[in-house]
């Protein structure tokens, strides 16, 4: 895949409460789709490197900015990741199926506890 093939889509997903995060999806627009969640006090930034890899072997990667993280706004009400993430999922899957993309795969990369 050639980098002009290569999609970096922002994106603005709606929780249940209605708050918007932001995030953005790598990759061609053809592959299985892979999600990647950050750890506390990081953004989706600390996906870049990683998001580019999977994108160069042919997976399409969705990342966003979790509640009061990098350009995601803090939370107004009472929520829990999961349901953020089952919103972003939502979503996605919409987007998924419009393009013919059914597999997704969710990683998360933990911030060390000291």
């Amino acid at each position: 895949m050639s980098e002009s093939d290569r999609i970096n889509q922002a994106l603005r997903f709606t929780t249940d409460d209605g708050l918007t995060l932001v995030g953005q999806v790598d990759g061609a627009g053809t592959g299985p789709l892979v999600v990647l969640l950050h750890g506390g006090g990081q953004t989706r930034h600390a996906w870049t490197q990683t998001a580019a890899r999977l994108a160069g072997e042919g997976f399409d990667v969705a990342r966003y900015d979790a509640r009061g993280h990098g350009q995601s706004p803090p939370a107004t009400a009472p929520y829990t990741l999961l349901t953020d993430l089952v919103a972003v999922l939502d979503q996605l899957e919409g987007m998924a199926t419009a393009t013919g993309r059914r597999t997704s795969t969710i990683a998360w990369r933990p911030t060390p506890m000291i």
